[in-house]
């Protein structure tokens, strides 16, 4: 589906779009359709307002956790309403998954999405987040090869 969804997007703009997918078949349905409908989000918020010329989509498999990380090399998310619907849906869509999402700029430029969601884990019931996400923002520490990014 992200490959399909990934090669409508380049025929409709000019954005250059690198995928590198890690295997997600420990993945509920749940957790698919929600990271999937979370991805959709993200793309939409590039080809609005990012000025991006590229979009890089990867994940990978770590602790337990199916890593995803959604990064374009635009303006940057400058000054962003805390209750921007986007971001909103984005977080509330992670947490549905069982995860929690960080939003934050980039370290060279643009705007970065990093989405952390159990393996196999059942998805929260709507309005229970079960306390995977602070609905304030949370800052990522330091992971192997991932930079630190917070929320605004």
């Amino acid at each position: 589906a992200v490959q399909h969804y990934v090669q409508g997007l380049q025929r409709q703009s000019e954005l250059i779009v690198d995928v590198d997918l890690a295997s997600d078949e420990d993945l509920t349905p749940e957790q698919h359709n929600q990271l999937f409908r979370l991805l959709q989000e993200a793309a939409t918020n590039v080809l609005r307002h990012a000025q991006a010329q590229q979009l890089t989509i990867e994940s990978r498999l770590e602790d337990g956790e199916y890593r995803l990380r959604i990064e374009d090399d635009g303006v940057g998310p400058g000054h962003v309403r805390a209750d921007a619907s986007g971001l909103r849906n984005m977080r509330e869509r992670a947490v549905l998954a069982g995860g929690e999402m960080a939003f934050g700029p980039a370290p060279q430029r643009g705007t970065r999405i990093d989405v952390r969601v159990p393996l196999g884990a059942g998805a929260v019931e709507s309005g229970d987040t079960g306390g995977a996400a602070d609905s304030a923002g949370a800052t990522r520490e330091n992971e192997e090869g991932w930079d630190e990014i917070s929320d605004r």
